[in-house]
């Protein structure tokens, strides 16, 4: 028989088995240093489910692709730290469970900034096989679709990394309902997690600050090695040429900041150009 199984991505399913809260866990230890902490699991729906447990190791880009790959082969997981307890239950309908990690941290000196990886969440499904044809001969199809929530084991070494950010590309850009947008891909290049606030000054032609626009979201998560697609709503600023100042901050002392110029009458597919 042939089984396919379709997973979908990790985030929380509402209607079956999910993790309870945030989607991160992040902590702050020292090396030779260690932690615990607990997942809540409910079943929301109305059967008995089985789940697994499992890692892996996780990274994302600004095109939205995420990659899920063997725990411990990027050089920042700290999957090997990671202990998870139980990693196979069954949950009632209604119920929840509760999943105890453990963390210990290598006793390793040059450990410097922050290292992740992810806790997977996922439901086991019985397949519900289909016969194609009724002659012995013909192959038996079962589909089985699972819903898994991913969640970030994050751990900071101390206040140890140096902070850093590229923006790798800038354009305006506009959508099919014709609002226009400056669309920013950044990269942290860092050794240490960000969790930035991203705005922009803009300044006319004159040198007049005409208003300061954020960021569609509201703080952009980044850890080391990945980039992530942000996008400054300018629909409503009059066309003309502008000089903008983007501010990057992640609340420490770093603060990063770049400088564009763009002419919003040629907004649709311009790059902006700048330092």
């Amino acid at each position: 028989m042939l089984l396919m199984a379709l997973a979908l991505p990790a985030g929380n399913c509402p209607a079956g088995v999910s993790a309870v809260g945030g989607l991160s866990r992040r902590h702050t230890a020292e090396p030779g240093g260690r932690y615990d902490g607990v997942i809540l699991v409910r079943n929301r729906g109305d059967t008995e489910r089985e789940v697994v447990v499992y890692q892996t190791d996780f990274r994302r880009n600004h095109e939205g692709r995420r990659t899920y790959s063997e725990p411990g082969r990027l050089a920042r997981s700290n999957a090997g730290w990671v202990t998870l307890s139980p990693e196979r239950f069954i949950i009632p309908p209604g119920s929840s469970e509760q999943v105890y990690y453990t963390v210990s941290v290598p006793e390793d000196e040059n450990l410097r900034g922050t290292y992740w990886s992810m806790v997977m969440v996922e439901p086991i499904d019985t397949p519900d096989p289909e016969t194609v044809g009724a002659e012995e001969t013909k192959v038996s199809v079962g589909i089985r679709v699972t819903g898994r929530t991913g969640i970030h084991m994050i751990t900071n070494i101390g206040e140890t990394g140096e902070r850093d950010i590229r923006i790798m590309d800038r354009t305006l850009v506009q959508d099919d309902e014709g609002r226009v947008f400056l669309q920013m891909d950044i990269e942290n290049t860092g050794e240490r997690h960000i969790s930035a606030r991203i705005w922009t000054e803009l300044y006319n032609d004159e040198g007049m600050n005409v208003g300061r626009f954020g960021a569609e979201r509201t703080r952009m998560g980044l850890l080391p090695g990945n980039s992530s697609r942000q996008r400054i709503n300018l629909t409503h600023v009059p066309p003309g040429s502008y000089q903008a100042l983007v501010i990057i901050d992640d609340d420490s002392e770093e603060v990063f900041g770049a400088q564009l110029s763009f002419n919003l009458q040629e907004a649709e597919g311009t790059e902006a150009g700048g330092d």
